[in-house]
């Protein structure tokens, strides 16, 4: 099947499509992806999002400042994550 067809968001592909030799390009397309919708997905976020949803997001930045300073990458893709997972949800975008 042509890669024109591939759901790039499905798990089973991510984990058979991802190697090691070609990381640097998949994380490229992902790049390209995020600078697409993130800003928006932000704006939406400071628009529509509950005061829980405000207060979560100041906590997952306050753990993020501190990974930065003590670095634990399993940590960090996890509030990583939640984070962005947290803006999408708080955006309003029901997808």
């Amino acid at each position: 099947m042509p890669k024109s067809y591939w759901n790039f968001l499905d798990q089973d592909l991510l984990s058979w499509w991802i190697t090691q030799d070609n990381f640097s390009e998949v994380t490229q397309h992902f790049v390209v992806l995020r600078k697409a919708l993130e800003p928006q997905a932000a704006a939406l976020a400071a628009i529509h999002a509950s005061n829980e949803q405000r207060y979560q997001l100041s906590l997952l930045m306050a753990e993020m400042r501190s990974l930065h300073k003590v670095f634990d990458a399993e940590q960090w893709v996890s509030v990583d994550t939640q984070f962005h997972r947290l803006i999408y949800n708080a955006a309003a975008i029901h997808y």
